[in-house]
């Protein structure tokens, strides 16, 4: 039997993967298997297949998006047939390493703002972000006032995962944003009332949307409001942003669903729908 090797394997938009492997001589089918190792060991897991007559693919899957979720390592095997019978597969028992084995995307754990952005206090009072203290108030879309809890975060070199977006006013439609944004990769910020979108993801549908400072030190800084479900954040310009959620959103595996049709992203958990729903 003889032994495919993965070449490479990594994320392309939110629920796809790409991966290349060895090519097998006189295999006119590639079936390629893609197991959540989130909870190991990978039978209990419920896995993806996908075929290719070639020795890269990149593979979506179309029928539950969410199945191929970048918020989780997966595991990649490949089985090699001529016809009908197998001449090939990748290591048994499997490889748990890269490329056999896709981390989860690195920069979900920075969903922050720059240093220098300005967040709302008041109807008409903004503060950069560096200069609010734990115990601050500031003020949500609905136009509440919430003490915030403040943390950072300083990456001394940052990388294509952690690196900022620079959002460009109407770069994804009239006032879609209001203003321009900078922040972290998979900072959800709202483009209308239910419809979100998140820098990483956005930056495909527009070459007006630019990563920038790959390879320089950033400070990033966590803004945490008493209830993430309900205290969006107001960002100078008037755009509508979600606040650090990390602490209170555990255990709930997706908050985003992208919709094609709305080209942006829904609250997917019901506590979570309730956000977004301020005035602005």
């Amino acid at each position: 039997m003889a032994t495919i090797q993965i070449l490479s394997s990594s994320w392309n938009y939110y629920n796809a993967i790409n991966v290349s492997w060895t090519a097998i001589p006189n295999a006119t089918n590639y079936i390629i298997t893609v197991f959540n190792y989130s909870d190991p060991p990978i039978s209990t897991i419920s896995n993806v297949s996908f075929e290719s007559t070639a020795t890269s693919a990149t593979f979506t899957d179309t029928n539950n998006p969410q199945t191929l979720n970048s918020q989780y390592p997966f595991l990649i095997a490949i089985m090699a047939v001529q016809g009908s019978t197998l001449i090939g597969t990748t290591p048994d028992p499997p490889i748990t390493s890269p490329p056999y084995l896709l981390p989860a995307y690195t920069g979900l754990g920075i969903p922050c703002f720059p240093q220098g952005s300005r967040i709302a206090i008041g109807p008409t009072s903004f503060k950069p972000v560096e200069d609010l203290k734990t115990g601050d108030l500031v003020l949500t879309a609905d136009g509440r006032q919430v003490p915030a809890t403040i943390y950072s975060r300083t990456i001394d070199s940052a990388s294509p995962s952690t690196a900022p977006y620079l959002i460009p006013k109407n770069s994804l439609g009239p006032q879609r944003p209001l203003a321009d944004l900078r922040l972290s990769p998979l900072h959800a910020f709202q483009l209308k009332k239910g419809l979100w979108h998140i820098p990483m993801y956005a930056a495909k549908q527009t070459d007006q949307i630019t990563q920038y400072g790959i390879g320089s030190p950033i400070t990033y800084y966590h803004v945490e409001c008493p209830n993430f479900f309900t205290d969006n954040l107001i960002m100078e310009g008037g755009c509508v942003v979600e606040s650090f959620g990390a602490n209170q959103t555990k255990g709930i595996k997706t908050l985003y669903k992208y919709n094609p049709g709305l080209k942006g992203f829904t609250r997917t958990n019901a506590l979570a729908k309730s956000v977004g729903q301020g005035g602005l």
